[in-house]
């Protein structure tokens, strides 16, 4: 019996030694940090300065994907837009119709059941944080009479907002073929959101929610694992991978990134941080060029207004004497184009400045007393007095 079992043992380990190669055994336990996330077929990213638009990074950005639960940003956003338009308020109590109970949209549900109501501050917690899909059928319902016809809006809403590669089929994001978007254009949405709902914004960054007295947690780990990041949602089918739209803010300013068709939940989230470092460095290194370029601009039109202030100085002496232009370029001295700017602010162009008279030298007393007197009429009496007197005097004499 004890060399039955040895031979049965030697075979075993004969077996698991021939399907089981080196390599084989480093990639079953490779770690999940070098799992290159780029080279999945179903990948694609962007990060985006949502302040002003521009694109930081990008791969496949504009290549049609499946968006999985990425699907209910758009419908949190048609809520948000009906609790702005007054048609629903958080406080509004919700039926569950037996359409939205349905057990096949398992496993992210509340676990609603037919007839029972929901509010709609409750049913966004779990669409948002939980990633619930029968509340996701309950809100769309409400708003549009039907999934079908919520499905419809959500396109044309998207269309609105610039997402023209996107079309939806379901408020939930369980596979549909025909369900499709971008990594391009759910960057669009998740600036969307906080561009239209700021007030409501804050609801993107709960890892947690309370649902009948149950604490319910949340999927997206990147917003503890990364303290800048405050938001939005994750998604996973087996058509998309793991997918990731994440809003954050440091002192560099606000991005939002976007990862598709990650392999793992793990993979996809070290590399949604890694391309969030990557896009606060861009605009660190863009703030600093752009400092730098203020700074040089600063300087550069600082001297040009000591320069200007110079040459205002030197025009005001030109126009206050009977220079010509010669003289003109003899005051401010051999400093290229500046002898001709002087001429064009003057206007003189070879010509001498307008109403500058020149002071004819005075040649005899007689001349200067004549002149004098123009200036002052007393000046010609005191001469008389004095010439009579001198007269009065000689006479005495």
């Amino acid at each position: 019996m004890r060399s039955l079992w040895k031979i049965f043992g030697c075979i075993a380990l004969s077996t698991l030694m021939l399907s089981s190669s080196p390599a084989e055994a480093r990639k079953k336990h490779q770690p999940v940090n070098n799992i290159d996330i780029t080279r999945s077929e179903k990948y694609a990213s962007l990060i985006v300065n949502s302040s002003t638009g521009e694109v930081l990074h990008k791969h496949n950005a504009h290549e049609l994907r499946h968006p999985a639960s990425l699907t209910k940003l758009m419908t949190t956003y048609l809520t948000l837009q009906a609790i702005k338009n007054k048609q629903l308020s958080f406080n509004t109590m919700l039926p569950v119709s037996s359409w939205a109970a349905v057990p096949s949209r398992s496993p992210t549900k509340l676990w609603l059941k037919a007839g029972q109501k929901i509010s709609v501050r409750d049913a966004l917690d779990a669409i948002i944080v939980q990633s619930a899909n029968d509340a996701s059928v309950v809100i769309a319902e409400a708003i549009s009479g039907s999934e079908e016809a919520f499905a419809d809006k959500m396109t044309q809403t998207a269309y609105q907002l610039g997402m023209t590669d996107t079309v939806f089929r379901n408020s939930h994001g369980l596979h549909d073929s025909d369900q499709v978007t971008t990594a391009a254009d759910m960057a669009k949405l998740g600036i969307a959101l906080r561009r239209d709902f700021p007030q409501y914004y804050h609801m993107f960054s709960k890892k947690s929610f309370v649902y009948k007295g149950v604490v319910i947690n949340g999927h997206n780990r990147v917003l503890s694992k990364y303290r800048w990041a405050d938001g939005l949602k994750t998604g996973y089918v087996a058509a998309s991978g793991f997918n990731l739209v994440t809003s954050a803010s440091r002192p560099e300013g606000r991005i939002v990134a976007v990862v598709l068709g990650g392999p793992t939940a793990a993979t996809r989230d070290t590399h949604m941080i890694s391309l969030l470092d990557k896009g606060f460095a861009k605009l660190a290194a863009s703030k600093s060029f752009s400092q730098s370029n203020k700074v040089a601009s600063n300087n550069k039109r600082g001297a040009f207004e000591v320069a200007e202030a110079e040459l205002n100085t030197d025009i005001i002496k030109i126009k206050n004497s009977a220079f010509d232009v010669a003289d003109a370029s003899a005051l401010l001295g051999p400093q290229e184009g500046k002898t001709q700017i002087v001429k064009k602010k003057l206007n003189i162009a070879a010509a001498k400045p307008k109403n500058v008279k020149k002071v004819q030298p005075v040649a005899t007393a007689k001349h200067a007393v004549q002149a004098s007197q123009k200036k002052n009429p007393k000046t010609l009496v005191n001469v008389s007095k004095r010439k009579k007197a001198n007269t009065a005097i000689k006479s005495q004499r």
